[in-house]
This record gives structure tokens, C-alpha cells and sequence, in this order.
């Protein structure tokens, strides 16, 4: 064989050895990437879950303790009545109507001995929360733990009530898990599975995402194959419980063989060209040069495939970095995105010389509302506001975020203090305008919000925590100067 033939077919080697290294080193790569966006989607999602549910479970208690105030006469009634399975259905009916997911009650006394007839209602496990919250005098015991009786699937509330001659007593209400999957669905990634487990190393499944497909007491073990997907688990405060993200089976499976797919199609590819080369290379000068041309442009079209989903990581990157500095309700900034933007802000206006406004505004009486209207209700009049002064204040800097409950804040670089009062006026126009009706304010028949001010002089330097101080205080005048109206500090 000719030594310029040997000396092609040694190089056509290489470059197919070579070719296959860099098909293999982006084929891990990309993995990896799946990996890593994965995991992000998965810590995302169980962080979000957990807030959702301890809310959720926050509103429930408070909920129950409002009940049982609210109906202290109807269960002294119950507990006096010689028939009281009529008084007790009229009961749980009022109870189904005030809280979603509510299915029966029953009432011990302060040992935890139950005082109605309740063999056919409550449960073993329902019979020990009761003693365990007797026990215990700082009423932790008895954490949230699925289980199933004459009720069917649920977990128990728990809350002392004092009869009208102060009598302790103990109310417990079942609550079937329907609203709290559906909280957990919602949180869910397309892929992954969200479940609440147990935190005692049993890896039992309580619920799972899906509305009615709880496992009931003592079954639902995770497997150790599923054990081996799972990427994320967050613990959620005062419960048993922490929120487990688990990869679906065959995703990443079907993920690598997609991959090996495309090297493979790209290596006989290359085999092929590199066959076509060697024989053209035989055959004429112009046949190899025509093959190298191939060979490049094969070799254009893999880098650009790499530059194509390093672009769609970077976006990916990008959206989680979003989704990080917005509030999961309302959708505007969250305290972490002011925070940064503020401190930034600041040091702008001090190297400038230029003024900075804070407007710091909170919606009264919102207690009230929620009490009045739900917390549902109060949720959607979050964001309505949110949106809606969001939507206004969009000059360059500007800045409107959520920060905290029901109070909301503006950054208004270069604004000075005769503008804010303009600004903090057109806020409270703006919440006023929506029309949102509020039965339980004392100030007006809609939801309105007071508004607090400060601003930073061009010619004065202030901290954030002074200028959000300020801004607090001037909320406080405006709120004790009787509500729906505003304040700018003065210095």
C-alpha cells in the first residue's frame, strides 16, 4: 500500500477517534445539564410546595380555633343533649360550610377521653392525637399524620375550647386531604412527582399530588428504585412531613438514549464520510478534497448543535434566576429582589447626587377581609393590587414589590419628596379605583391601603434600614391619622 494511502487512512483514524471522544465528552455534558436543570426545578418546586402547605396548614388552625369560638353555645348544647346525633349533624354541616375539607368532629374533655359517642367516627389513631394533645401542656404533640377510619383518608385538627363557665374541653376535626393534594399538584414540574412522606426514615408516602390518591396509614413505602430518583426533600414546619420531589422513571433513561442516539447518527456519519474520503482519496486529489469539505461542514453542523443547547441553558438559567426574585402569589418582586435593587439604588443616588424615594403602602384592615371574605378572596385582592400598581410604575428603575403579607413597597429613583407625595396620592387613587369591596373596614365600602414616604436627599447619605424606617413611620402617622391616606416623612 502506497505510504501517502497509509499516511490519509492514519489521519481518517485519528480524526474518527478524536471525533468520537468529543461526541462522548457532550453527550456526559448534556447530561449533566439534565441533571443540574432538574435538580433546580426539583429545589424550586419543594420550596414552593412547602410555603403553599404551611400556609395552608396555618389557615387551617386558624380557621378551626375560629369555629369553635364562634360555636362555643352549640357544643355545650351537644355536650348537654340526652339525643345528640340531630345537634351534632347540624354541627358538622355548619362546619362543612365554614371550612372546605371538613368531615366530622368530636369533643373530649381535658384528659383527652372522648365525650360523644364516637365508635363509629373516630379512629384508633384519631383517639391517640386526642391523648397526646391532653398530655402535652404546650399543645405540640399530636403533628399532622395521615390516616384512615369511618372517615376515610384525613389528618386531625386539634384545638382547645373553653365552655361559657370555663370548663377546658378538646375539639378535634377530621379534614380529608383533597385541597392539600391539590396544593401539592399545583407545585408540581411536568416529570417529577411531588409526595408528602413521613420524616422517620420509614420512606412511607402519605399523599401525592394526585387529588384522592393518598396512600392510607401504614402503606405507600417509597421503593428504592423511586428512593433513587428522588432529588429534592423540604421539611415543613410543626408537621411530621417534608415534601419529596421524585424524578419520573425513564426520564433520564429516555434523556441518555436520545443522546446516544444522535452520536451514534453522527458517528456513522463520520464513518461514512470517512469510507468516502479514503476511497476518493484513492481514487482522485479532487474526490479528498470534496470529502474534507463534508467533513468540515459535518463537523459545523455538531458545533452548532452544542451552541444550540448551551443558548437553551442559558435561558433556562435565566428563567430559574427569575423565578428566584419574584413573589410565588403575586408575581412582582419579591423582599430578597428589593432588598438588592434598594441597596443598589442607594449607592447610585449617593454617587450621583440625585434624590431616591421609598414608598411603603399596606392594605387596611386586611385582617378584617380575610376573616370576612376568605383567604382565598384575600389572596386574589393581593395580586389585583400587585398587578395593578405594578402596572403603573414602570419608569426606568422603578421598582414595586411584595414586601411582606400585606404590605407592599416602591422604588422610585429620583424622585424627591414633592413626587413621592404624588406617587404615594396616586397609590392610594389606584388600590381605590379597583372597586374591591370590603364589608369590614371602617373607612370605606372598598378595600383601600394607607401610604407611608422618605426620600433620600442628593445632598444627605441614609442607609436602607434608615430610609425604610423612615418609610415605616410615616405608614404609621398615615394609619393612625385614620386610615386610607398617606404620609411623607419629614427630616
Amino acid at each position: 500500500m502506497p505510504t501517502n494511502i497509509k499516511q490519509h487512512l492514519l489521519i481518517v483514524l485519528l480524526l474518527l477517534g478524536g471525533v468520537t471522544t468529543l461526541v462522548y465528552l457532550s453527550a456526559r455534558d448534556h447530561l449533566e445539564d439534565f441533571d443540574e436543570y432538574h435538580q433546580a426545578l426539583a429545589d424550586s418546586a419543594t420550596r414552593h410546595a412547602s410555603d403553599v402547605v404551611e400556609l395552608y396548614l396555618s389557615n387551617l388552625h386558624h380557621s378551626v380555633d375560629l369555629f369553635a369560638r364562634q360555636h362555643i353555645s352549640a357544643i355545650r348544647a351537644l355536650l348537654d343533649a340526652a339525643d345528640k346525633q340531630q345537634l351534632r349533624d347540624e354541627l358538622e354541616q355548619s362546619l362543612s360550610y365554614f371550612l372546605s375539607g371538613a368531615g366530622a368532629l368530636t369533643v373530649a374533655d381535658a384528659a383527652g377521653r372522648p365525650l360523644l359517642p364516637d365508635s363509629a367516627l373516630i379512629g384508633r389513631a384519631c383517639l391517640q392525637n386526642l391523648r397526646l394533645f391532653a398530655l402535652d401542656k404546650s399543645r405540640a404533640s399530636a403533628r399532622l399524620r395521615m390516616h384512615r377510619d369511618a372517615q376515610g383518608n384525613h389528618f386531625d385538627v386539634l384545638t382547645e375550647v373553653n365552655l361559657p363557665d370555663g370548663t377546658p374541653r378538646i375539639m378535634l376535626v377530621t379534614v380529608r386531604p383533597d385541597v392539600l393534594a391539590s396544593y401539592i399538584a399545583s407545585a408540581q414540574p411536568e416529570h417529577h412527582r411531588l409526595y408528602l412522606m413521613l420524616d422517620d426514615g420509614s420512606h412511607t408516602i402519605e399523599l401525592s399530588a394526585q387529588p384522592g390518591q393518598g396512600p392510607a396509614e401504614g402503606h405507600g413505602v417509597m421503593s428504592a428504585r423511586e428512593r433513587q430518583r428522588v432529588l429534592r426533600q423540604q421539611h415543613i414546619e410543626n408537621t411530621r412531613w417534608h415534601v419529596v420531589d421524585v424524578l419520573e422513571a425513564g426520564v433520564r433513561g429516555s434523556e441518555a438514549r436520545q443522546v446516544m442516539l444522535e452520536g451514534v447518527v453522527v458517528l456513522v456519519l463520520l464513518i461514512v464520510a470517512g469510507v468516502v474520503t479514503s476511497y476518493k482519496i484513492v481514487m482522485t486529489e479532487k474526490k479528498r478534497h470534496l470529502a474534507s469539505e463534508q467533513l468540515r461542514k459535518n463537523e459545523r453542523e455538531l458545533e452548532r448543535t452544542v451552541q444550540q443547547r448551551t443558548q437553551a441553558l442559558k435561558k433556562a438559567n435565566a428563567r430559574l434566576e427569575q423565578l428566584s426574585l419574584s413573589d410565588g402569589l403575586t408575581g412582582i418582586a419579591n423582599r430578597r429582589h428589593f432588598d438588592a435593587v434598594l441597596n443598589r439604588e442607594i449607592g447610585r443616588a449617593n454617587r450621583e447626587n440625585k434624590p431616591l424615594s421609598l414608598l411603603l403602602f399596606d392594605i387596611d384592615f386586611f385582617k378584617n377581609y380575610n376573616d370576612s371574605m376568605g383567604h382565598l378572596a384575600g389572596d386574589d385582592c393581593l395580586r389585583k393590587i400587585a398587578r395593578a400598581v405594578d402596572a403603573e410604575f414602570k419608569r426606568g428603575g422603578d421598582l414595586t414589590a411584595r414586601y411582606g403579607g400585606e404590605e407592599f413597597a416602591i422604588i422610585l429613583p429620583g424622585s424627591n419628596s414633592a413626587e413621592a407625595s404624588k406617587q404615594a396620592e396616586r397609590v392610594r387613587e389606584i388600590v381605590h379605583g379597583l372597586n374591591i369591596p370590603h364589608p369590614n373596614s371602617s373607612v370605606s365600602e372598598r378595600v383601600t391601603v394607607s401610604v407611608g414616604g422618605s426620600t433620600l436627599r442628593g445632598d444627605q447619605y441614609k442607609s436602607a434600614n434608615e430610609l425604610i424606617d423612615e418609610a415605616d413611620e410615616a405608614l404609621y402617622q398615615a394609619k393612625s391619622g385614620g386610615r386610607n391616606h398617606y404620609r411623607i416623612y419629614a427630616s
